[in-house]
């Protein structure tokens, strides 16, 4: 509730995030979005959504989503840059990873 102190997001934030619905989410929700296509691109079949911690893709990027909202609020207006920076170099970085490398990012170890 945006009218009451303490709620999420807080109301200093809720410009912010509407700007940020409107522009289609920040570079944090868009990194959850590549991070569910590069491990729905390399994930095989003896690895399922649920041994990633997701039942399908979509919850994949939902969940990640879901904790970058739940963290932000959180985050002062600078904190909010430098993760808003580093999600946009971790988006850019991990166009670049092999499925090898993907999966050893987000694959639990045995």
């Amino acid at each position: 509730n945006p009218r009451v102190g303490g709620s999420s997001p807080s109301p200093a934030m809720l410009p912010l995030t509407l700007f940020l619905v409107a522009c289609g989410g920040d570079a944090c929700d868009r990194l959850c979005v590549e991070a569910g296509a590069a491990v729905g691109g390399c994930r095989t079949s003896a690895l399922s959504w649920e041994d990633l911690g997701a039942r399908s893709r979509r919850d994949f990027v939902a969940t990640c989503q879901d904790a970058w909202e739940a963290s932000v609020v959180n985050l002062s207006s600078n904190e909010l840059r430098i993760a808003l920076d580093a999600c946009d170099e971790a988006e850019r970085d991990l166009r670049r990873l092999g499925c090898d490398e993907v999966m050893a990012l987000y694959a639990p170890t045995p």
